[in-house]
């Protein structure tokens, strides 16, 4: 006897194709992707003027080690140091002359920082165009991280595959050899302030020594400058690194991610489609009949049965009622 009917555990019912499953796959890595470059970018948007913020607020803060450095009697003619108008001179001094900024009062009479104009100048143009970039840089890796993501999606809800699949893998092309260029320049900026082998890390390592052989003095007065000047360049190193890193490596992955859905096309196209029949429930039926063993005439006790064509198992379950159902009638 022919042994119970049984469906093949290979059945394609339910089973989804390997191209759907890694776009999805792909649609979320970019997602992920796409919020850390938003969130880190907009995150160091004021970079350079943090930077110098810092600067002056630390050399403000070196301000009392120079005073205490000259004697107890000096500190004592000098009386307390007004850390926030050291803070604000510092800050005064670099807009109106390393910026050449417009700023009020003299240099005998400094103003208020906050009120110089340095629009026109190299200097505020430094200060826009990092800003602007930074901005850019951030909201563009979001919105082309979300739109491919988008198609990606889109890719698995198109049963045939071909113009879904096509705008997915064209996109990925065509940006994947723009994300990966960015993703590795900001890499390398982070390696720059962070690798051991980096020139500026061979000088932080001996900072302060460096920067009193640079002023060609070694009061204690230059090493309370010397103090103020490596802290500065240390916090300023930090953020570098968490911007290369946090920026670069999503970017990175990314164009990763997308270099491979540009093959997506042209490779395996096929793999969109998945392999269940798409007619509804009588075709899904129909697709696990045709998977189960034949029933043989010759399995059955009907005298002259095996000189009859063999039919579908299915048949012999559906047809409970006698051999006479099973086989045509001679008459």
């Amino acid at each position: 006897k022919a042994s119970s009917p049984r469906q093949s555990s290979q059945s394609p019912i339910f089973k989804m194709s390997c191209g759907k499953t890694c776009a999805i796959a792909s649609a979320l890595i970019l997602v992920v992707c796409g919020i850390a470059i938003m969130i880190l970018g907009m995150m160091h948007q004021n970079l350079m003027p943090d930077s110098l913020d810092k600067g002056c607020r630390n050399m403000a803060k070196s301000t009392e080690c120079i005073v205490v450095s000259y004697g107890e009697d000096m500190a004592a003619y000098i009386g307390p140091i007004d850390k926030e108008k050291v803070y604000n001179d510092c800050m005064w001094k670099v807009k109106n002359e390393t910026g050449d900024c417009k700023c009020p009062g003299t240099k005998d009479d400094m103003g208020d920082h906050k009120g110089c104009d340095c629009s026109g100048t190299s200097f505020g143009a430094a200060l826009d165009v990092s800003k602007a970039l930074f901005i850019g840089v951030s909201v563009w890796g979001l919105v082309m991280c979300l739109c491919v993501a988008g198609l990606a999606i889109m890719a698995t809800r198109t049963p045939e595959g071909c113009f879904s699949v096509f705008f997915y893998s064209t996109c990925s092309g065509l940006l994947h050899v723009v994300f990966v260029p960015i993703g590795g320049l900001f890499i390398v900026l982070g390696m720059a302030s962070s690798a051991d082998s980096s020139p500026i890390i061979i000088f932080m390592d001996n900072c302060k020594a460096n920067v009193l052989d640079m002023m060609e003095d070694d009061s204690k007065a230059a090493e309370c400058v010397a103090d103020a000047a490596c802290f500065t360049f240390e916090t300023i190193l930090k953020s570098t690194t968490t911007l290369g890193y946090g920026v670069g490596i999503p970017y990175f992955v990314a164009g990763m991610c997308m270099f491979v859905a540009c093959y997506a096309c042209c490779c395996c196209k096929s793999q969109f489609t998945e392999e269940a029949p798409t007619g509804g429930i009588p075709s899904m039926l129909a697709a696990a009949q045709q998977e189960l063993p034949m029933a043989h005439a010759a399995d059955d006790d009907v005298p002259g049965a095996e000189f009859y064509p063999p039919v579908s198992r299915a048949a012999v379950n559906k047809n409970q009622t006698g051999a006479s159902n099973l086989y045509p009638s001679a008459y």
